[in-house]
């Protein structure tokens, strides 16, 4: 008689299943909530999943206290202060670039001129001149008493650590994106502000966003959005469409110049050869002649050192 085949049970398959979504998710910190959030209420009541929830959930508060870590801020602080002694005039450059771009805004050039706070309407000519400004991002030393201010609720404040990430490498990467309105102590979305549809513009990264608890995690689902997508290449496309019809624009006064140049020393020829009475054409009309005759030779001759 042969022997029948054993097969595992559905609960131990359940089961083996379940360690194995929870060992995926141990190594996921910072995407574990993006992936493993129900948004289904007949999952949440299959008890399986109650308990696979709970778990992740133990791992979400402790994904929490990152944030709160000193190490990003040490070593963002490191980078800064290496810069500084490198190039201690940067920041003398830096204000004289930013009032070149910017002289179509009505505040003092400071690190919070593209605060959307002081622009309840935005102009075509103050959107230009937003985009070339970039995102409002004060440190702690553009504060008073260099710190942020604090929550009373909460007992928490913004921290410049924010602008930055660290990816699985190890690497820290800065969020280009990311503004901080001193005047109303939020942060929200800079090409959201600018570019962002009507829908869009009802978001909490337009209006401000304050929860600084889930400052973190919140960032990293706003950043890998459609939404955040669209207005983003949008703040690019913008800033390299008014690049290249500067450059055209220029290069076109250029050739306008040239022209009037030459056309002007056309003329200067002509007034000095009727001045002097001298005959303009020659038996031969061709410049490269050696008997074109005056007017000819004189304007072969300018045309050699210039």
């Amino acid at each position: 008689m042969s022997e029948k085949r054993k097969f595992e049970s559905g609960a131990k398959q359940r089961a083996k299943k379940k360690s194995q979504l929870l060992v995926a998710a141990r190594e996921c910190k910072t995407q574990t909530k993006l992936f493993f959030t129900p948004n289904s209420d007949t999952i949440k009541n299959i008890p399986v999943m109650k308990s696979l929830i709970n778990e992740i959930d133990e791992i979400n508060t402790i994904n929490n206290k990152i944030p709160e870590s000193n190490t990003i801020n040490n070593e963002i602080n490191t980078i800064n202060n290496t810069i500084t002694k490198l190039n201690p005039n940067n920041n003398e450059k830096t204000e004289l670039n930013m009032k070149t771009k910017l002289d179509i805004l009505d505040y003092p050039i400071t690190v919070t001129t593209s605060d959307k706070a002081h622009y309840p309407k935005i102009t075509n000519e103050l959107l230009q001149s937003l985009v070339k400004y970039g995102a409002c991002q004060p440190f702690e030393k553009d504060m008073t008493n260099n710190t942020f201010p604090m929550d009373p609720k909460t007992k928490r404040h913004y921290s410049s650590s924010y602008y930055f990430i660290k990816n699985s490498m190890n690497e820290i990467t800065k969020y280009h994106w990311m503004s901080y309105s001193i005047m109303q102590n939020v942060v929200y979305c800079h090409p959201y502000w600018l570019f962002g549809d009507n829908a869009t513009k009802q978001s909490i990264w337009v209006s401000g966003y304050s929860d600084w608890k889930h400052l973190t995690q919140s960032a990293i689902i706003h950043c890998n959005s459609k939404q955040h997508f669209r207005s983003d290449v949008a703040l690019v496309q913008y800033f390299e469409s008014k690049s290249i019809g500067a450059m055209i624009s220029k290069q076109y006064s250029l050739e306008v110049k040239k022209w009037r140049e030459i056309l002007k020393l056309l003329f200067d020829v002509v007034l000095t050869l009727s001045g002097l009475g001298l005959a303009f054409r020659g038996h031969r009309e061709n410049i490269n002649d050696a008997r074109c005759e005056v007017y000819l030779s004189i304007l072969k001759l300018l045309a050699k050192h210039n």
